[in-house]
């Protein structure tokens, strides 16, 4: 049975926030965040449809309850440490002034939902 997708965080105003890319797995995912970050190295800006969101993924930390609990402590805590805010603060000056309000609320959505995985999986 497919994953249900994870709702839709609303816009900054209520609107819905545009939806990103869906992968097809961790691995496609990973492959995307690689080219983001590299991109966003170089200085260039960036929009909110530049950064690969893993919402359309089952677990967004990309950890498995069938992973070794130190795997999954590892996955949660890479995950934490890409999306923290403090991180995206720094990254902020670089995303374009029209979509920060809405990066901004997409990567607490992340991270809310990286803490919620480390919750139910005892990570």
């Amino acid at each position: 049975r497919p994953p249900l997708s994870p709702p839709a965080v609303a816009a900054p105003g209520g609107a819905k926030a545009p939806e990103g890319p869906r992968f097809a797995n961790a691995a496609a995912y990973e492959e995307a965040w690689s080219k983001f970050e590299s991109r966003a190295k170089t200085g260039d800006s960036v929009g909110y449809s530049d950064i690969p969101w893993p919402l359309s993924l089952p677990s967004v930390s990309g950890a498995s309850p069938s992973d070794a609990m130190g795997e999954r402590k590892k996955k949660l805590r890479s995950a934490l440490l890409r999306w923290h805010p403090d991180k995206w603060a720094l990254l902020m000056d670089r995303v374009r002034e029209a979509d920060r309000a809405l990066v901004t609320q997409q990567v607490k959505e992340v991270t809310r939902r990286i803490i919620g995985e480390k919750e139910r999986f005892g990570g």
